[in-house]
């Protein structure tokens, strides 16, 4: 059975270089309003330039798609799915879409707080789960500590390994 590093590990092409197209199978999905947007779009940086694969519908919609479905899809084949919480996500009916939808299919939700939200707004799917603190990520030094346990607690398997297969390289 393959390691939750080797089901995440990145699309390259035969030269190395890592492909901004990554197979949904097998990566995180990245559940975000576009009120945070700055804040997803680094994580979802940082996160690839680190092996790991991160679906981003900014990176992954086609053009011309039918965005619910490729997000459906995308939700529907993670192997985990990082919410980015904030007032706006938990407010917003397609983030809490997308956080019934992976609670149906059973795929670890990997909460990560980068603002401050009233206990009686968190929304229902979160509740018990551990979160990892991105209020100050602003901070350089804390959004790097925060980032470097995020990748300790991705590389050290907390994400069910079968979920999904490993993405097949492009060719």
């Amino acid at each position: 059975m393959a390691s939750a590093a080797q089901t995440l590990s990145t699309i390259e092409h035969n030269s190395g270089h890592m492909d901004t197209k990554l197979s949904i199978q097998g990566s995180l999905f990245l559940s975000y309003r576009s009120s945070e947007a700055d804040f997803a779009l680094r994580l979802a940086v940082d996160l690839k330039n680190a092996g790991i694969a991160v679906w981003m519908d900014r990176y992954d919609l086609r053009l011309g798609e039918n965005w619910v479905m490729g997000i459906q899809t995308a939700v529907d084949n993670c192997t985990g799915m990082i919410c980015i919480v904030s007032q706006d996500y938990v407010e917003s009916r397609y983030t809490r879409r997308e956080l019934t939808r992976a609670m149906q299919r059973g795929i670890t939700l990997l909460p990560l707080l980068i603002q401050d939200v009233p206990d009686d707004h968190w929304p229902f799917e979160l509740q018990s789960i551990q979160y990892t603190d991105f209020r100050h990520w602003r901070d350089s030094a804390v959004y790097d500590r925060q980032f470097a346990s995020l990748l300790d607690q991705l590389h050290n398997d907390p994400i069910p390994s079968a979920r999904c297969p490993t993405p097949r390289p492009v060719t």
